[in-house]
């Protein structure tokens, strides 16, 4: 396991100690211990170096070897050209064999995102889940009416998630369940957009006295901008009010 993930040099250190790429290797050798068949990981070579990342990969290689399943998340799309034997992209649109085009899954659509959440929660069903019960949890985390989420709407939703691979029908039942794919893509994007997109989102929009952050430096680089385009007589990049 040490020579696996690479943490023999420090195995006795305290983790306190740890810098936030040993820290990585730590918790990876952490979700091999159960020797499970599925390995789902979350922006594991975040943190980690460039040679850290190939060693990474390598391990991930012989793992995957020994006939194991491992689906992990990045935003390292080089990373997961190279060594992924599948890539789904649950962004981009869909196309059927039969020439049927189906919508991308947007970030920035809240309906997208109370389908993932619901996702992770029903993950957990032993007996999957059908239209009638996805409705009202759609409805509760989008925050209307349960009779605005009608049959017809959800059917559609749930064909957009299984085209991207995210739920499968139980055969010979009208239920779904969770794939793997589909927890490890909910679980990330969720975290994604509720730590680091609202977050993010927040900061540039906040009071012009706020001289901190992602505000401040979106100022300053909107002055940097209107202060080129002054020297090279262009308009500024920053549109102004005229007063008649």
């Amino acid at each position: 396991m040490l020579r696996l993930t690479g943490t023999q040099s420090y195995a006795r250190r305290p983790t306190n100690m740890l810098s936030g790429g040993q820290t990585q290797r730590v918790r990876f050798g952490v979700a091999l211990i159960p020797n499970a068949d599925l390995l789902v990981l979350d922006e594991s070579t975040g943190a980690i170096d460039v040679e850290g990342r190939r060693g990474f990969w390598a391990a991930m290689r012989e793992v995957a070897e020994e006939g194991k399943t491992v689906i992990f998340a990045t935003h390292y799309l080089e990373e997961a050209d190279a060594y992924a034997d599948r890539i789904v992209l649950i962004t981009a649109p869909v196309t059927t064999p039969a020439g049927t085009r189906i919508a991308a899954m947007r970030l920035a659509d809240p309906r997208v995102h109370a389908l993932l959440a619901a996702l992770c929660t029903f993950r957990i069903l032993p007996r999957g889940f059908a239209n009638r019960d996805l409705r009202p949890v759609m409805a509760q985390l989008l925050g209307v009416p349960a009779g605005t989420i009608t049959p017809g709407k959800m059917t559609y939703d749930l064909r957009r998630l299984r085209a991207h691979g995210l739920i499968e029908r139980i055969p010979g039942t009208f239920r779904y369940q969770v794939t793997g794919t589909g927890l490890a893509q909910a679980l990330f994007l969720t975290r994604l957009h509720d730590k680091f997109l609202r977050t993010g989102l927040a900061a540039l929009t906040a009071p012009a006295g706020n001289d901190r952050g992602l505000a401040a430096a979106s100022r300053a680089y909107t002055a940097a901008l209107d202060d080129l385009a002054q020297h090279a007589g262009l308009p500024d990049a920053q549109p102004r009010t005229r007063l008649t």
